[in-house]
């Protein structure tokens, strides 16, 4: 029997990265998915409101995200898989939306897809 784990790391300052792993055991699986999220890192640029620049509305695979920047203290409007993706990358102020699958795995990779347009 083979364990999958996925870890999403950040300095909640603009770097962020997630990686997914299999091991032997789960925290085989562990250390190695932390280790590819350390090296995978992205940087993003955050504006004075801790926002991002622009809207981004991005499919990846069978995951429709949708981020909209948000005024100062608005507070950050997400949830399920995109909200600690968010809040490790330092954002602090935005909206956004999850529409089609939930899985978890596929969504990652859809919120860092469109966080990849602001690096």
């Amino acid at each position: 029997m083979r364990f999958a784990a996925m870890v999403v790391v950040g300095d909640k300052a603009g770097s962020v990265g997630f990686g997914f792993k299999k091991g032997l055991d789960y925290q085989d699986a562990l250390d190695k998915a932390t280790r590819q999220a350390s090296k995978n890192l992205l940087k993003i640029r955050l504006n004075e409101d801790k926002s991002i620049d622009f809207p981004v509305n991005l499919k990846y695979k069978s995951v429709k995200v949708f981020l909209k920047p948000a005024y100062s203290g608005t507070g950050l409007i997400a949830g399920g898989f995109v909200r600690p993706v968010l809040e490790l990358a330092g954002i602090e102020n935005i909206y956004s939306k999850i529409l089609g699958s939930r899985n978890k795995i596929a969504g990652v990779q859809a919120t860092f897809e469109a966080l990849k347009r602001f690096s």
